[in-house]
């Protein structure tokens, strides 16, 4: 039985409310059995494990007792773990690694670690961890706070929400098949063993999603509110530049995708992405700030391409990729009609950031003849990119080729099934090469341009690239200078690179079925 600080749960009337205990966060300090400590705020204790907020209630999580020696409770120690569970391997290996709400030690301080949060309205906790259920299932939720109202209201931008590690995996989802729920929150967090799940999902503060946890809607994943926010994942990296079909192991990957459309949608403030941020689909950016944080990998799927509309903002920071995980041959890949930037003011960039993109099929090549104005990046006439570094030599914007084949699957979206395999050899030998369109202001100064066409930066105005500072081309560009790479932009024609390639002027044959 779960065990409150203060009250015991009581369901009351099954089609009314749901009763709940008082809310009382309790400051304290965990002493983990591997001698670290941590401070927050205790919210209550179950079977197995204490749920705590962060110092500055930005976030909570819970600690397993067999990785807590004793906490505070007062000026009262309360011992938990007795001294075998000290020196038990496993239970020192708790995998704590701080407050991800909390400011860098060193650098420039994010927005959302000076962020203020109030208690919230009401807080979730599953009582069960390891046993599945529905958000319907009042009997295996601990209620802190207001009451838990039922008949399909999940929930709302006062709750805060967790789901507590497990060592049997469990699902808590919005009905029989995990669809047709929209789920709203504040504070979301999803712990190892645990997966939350439902037809969209909007989140009003900071979610967390540990490595083997899995926060993955059917449809939409959406950032929304008026706070500098975060969503981190603790995920291992899923993408390596320039390495071929190298996904984790599905045994792996738990919840490496977070839903099939993942939105920011801020009135005010940002939204700062941390870890993997996987797409079944594709990635916008509809309104306000965000922010693809320190070594982030913002991975969308070949469907749909990605977008930042007009008015909102993305700021791409030190070591961060944004792109495709998988060959994405029609349409535009990345589409900017609002503001794209690599660094941001007060925040330059110390190291390379990337944009990934795929190379296109503009000519019907390999089955489509209506992609003649596709391309890798387009910033439209209406859109902005910017560069801040704190070292354009060395601290640059990369514009690259994804090089992630992944075979068939490529272009099995694109192409009808029956055709895949008589377009094969044309798709293989397809040059891998990318291009950019820039309509809008563009100021770079500290860019490296790789796996480009010749003529694969296409201008508004070509006199515009005089501007440009620290602009440099990789060795397997379609040429060797910038100069070989600007022209004209004229709507509906390729890159020259394309055209001229032998691949494209003499296509392999199409075989019979």
């Amino acid at each position: 039985m779960s065990r409150p600080l203060i009250a015991v749960l009581v369901l009351t009337c099954a089609a009314t409310v749901t009763a709940a205990a008082d809310l009382t966060l309790r400051p304290t300090k965990l002493m983990l059995v591997d001698g670290r400590t941590v401070s927050g705020h205790l919210a209550c204790e179950l079977d197995a494990h204490l749920v705590l907020y962060s110092p500055g209630l930005g976030t909570l999580t819970s600690f397993r007792k067999d990785t807590v020696a004793s906490y505070t409770a007062g000026t009262t120690v309360v011992a938990v773990s007795g001294p075998k569970a000290a020196v038990d391997p496993a239970a020192k290996s708790s995998g704590w690694t701080g407050w991800p709400d909390a400011a860098p030690e060193t650098g420039p301080k994010p927005a959302y670690s000076g962020e203020t949060w109030e208690k919230p309205a009401r807080l979730l906790v599953w009582s069960k961890p390891g046993t599945s259920g529905r958000f319907t299932d009042a009997g295996s939720w601990l209620v802190l706070g207001a009451p838990l109202e039922d008949g399909g209201k999940y929930w709302d931008a006062t709750t805060d929400v967790v789901l507590p590690t497990a060592e049997t995996r469990y699902s808590v989802t919005g009905g029989s098949d995990g669809a047709r729920v929209n789920l709203v929150a504040r504070h979301l967090t999803v712990e190892n063993g645990a997966s939350i799940g439902t037809q969209d999902c909007a989140i009003h503060g900071n979610e967390w999603v540990h490595r083997l946890g899995k926060s993955e809607m059917r449809y939409g994943h959406r950032w929304i509110g008026s706070k500098h926010t975060f969503c981190r994942t603790d995920y291992p990296t899923v993408f390596q530049l320039g390495v071929a079909a190298n996904d984790i192991p599905e045994k792996q990957r738990v919840g490496a995708n977070l839903g099939q459309y993942l939105n920011v949608r801020k009135d005010a403030g940002s939204c700062e992405f941390l870890g993997v941020i996987g797409s079944n689909d594709k990635f916008y950016i509809e309104k306000g700030v965000a922010i693809a944080g320190p070594g982030c990998q913002c991975m969308s799927d070949n469907r749909n391409g990605d977008r930042v509309d007009k008015g909102a903002t993305l700021h791409l920071l030190d070591g961060a990729i944004w792109g495709k995980r998988k060959s994405f041959i029609v349409a535009t890949s990345f589409t900017v009609d609002g503001t794209l930037t690599a660094g941001m003011p007060g925040r330059p960039l110390t190291r390379d950031t990337t944009i990934i993109l795929s190379f296109k099929d503009y000519t019907g090549l390999m089955g489509r003849s209506d992609q003649r104005d596709a391309s890798g990046l387009k910033v439209s006439k209406d859109g902005t990119l910017l560069t801040y570094s704190a070292d354009p030599a060395t601290a640059r914007l990369v514009i690259r080729n994804s090089k992630c084949e992944r075979g068939p699957d490529a272009i099995e979206v694109n192409i009808n099934p029956s055709e895949l395999g008589r377009r094969m050899d044309r798709y293989r030998a397809a040059p891998r090469r990318v291009d950019v369109v820039f309509l809008g202001h563009v100021e770079l100064d500290g860019v490296f341009f790789e796996d480009l066409h010749k003529g694969g930066i296409r201008l508004a105005d070509p006199r515009q690239a005089a501007g440009w500072k620290h602009v440099t081309v990789g060795p397997n560009c379609g040429g060797t200078t910038i100069a070989d790479l600007v022209v004209a932009y004229q709507p509906g024609t390729p890159p020259i690179g394309w055209t001229e390639d032998p691949a494209v002027v003499n296509p392999a044959p199409i075989k019979a079925k």
